[in-house]
């Protein structure tokens, strides 16, 4: 490979080669990201592509936040008032040591924005109808046990006097069930929890 590089291209793909220290790791998938960046641009160039410089931006943008996120992100992005509770807003916000540029957005536009931003804060059911993993393209998410899953929790709810109606209790059993909460798990990957 070196007959067709320069020394300096050649020292940039063998600085991709990483240490064992996780500075050492960051600083081989920066040099990576930037070594493709540099070739991209130039087999575009060369080839008659187009080449998006805002979306590499972006990309390049999203990297260096999350090089820049501390190991524990859900604890440090952001402080919120003790009493914020679930409809905390910019205005609860006490800490943010990132000096993160924040914007409230109504929760249907937020996927919209991704591509623009760092980070967004999705809710379940607009993550999913974005075509988002929450197992895979989330950096954090409720846990089954936080105060938003017990709150916006579905519920079974039937007129008084039929709770013990066999349909009901057999429905009850259905949803309650390993094979549902098997296919919850597998069908919504932690979009949806089941929830006891």
């Amino acid at each position: 490979m070196l007959q067709w590089l320069s020394e300096e291209e050649w020292q940039k793909y063998l600085d991709t080669y990483c240490g064992a220290s996780v500075n050492d790791m960051w600083k081989a998938v920066e040099t990576m990201c930037r070594l493709f960046y540099e070739v991209s641009r130039w087999v575009a160039e060369h080839n008659g592509f187009s080449f998006d410089q805002q979306e590499a931006d972006h990309s390049f943008g999203y990297f260096t936040a999350v090089r820049k996120t501390d190991q524990n992100a859900t604890s440090s992005l952001i402080t919120l008032k003790e009493d914020a509770g679930l409809t905390a807003t910019i205005n609860d916000i006490t800490g943010n040591p990132k000096n993160l540029k924040l914007q409230e957005l109504e929760a249907a536009q937020v996927a919209r924005v991704r591509s623009e931003v760092a980070y967004i804060v999705l809710n379940g059911n607009y993550a999913l109808e974005a075509g988002l993993s929450v197992g895979k393209d989330s950096i954090a998410y409720e846990s089954s046990s936080s105060t938003a899953a017990k709150t916006y929790v579905n519920i079974i709810a039937v007129k008084e006097g039929h709770e013990n109606d066999e349909a009901i209790q057999a429905l009850v059993k259905v949803l309650k069930s390993d094979e549902i909460k098997k296919f919850i798990n597998e069908k919504y990957d932690g979009a949806v929890v089941p929830f006891e």
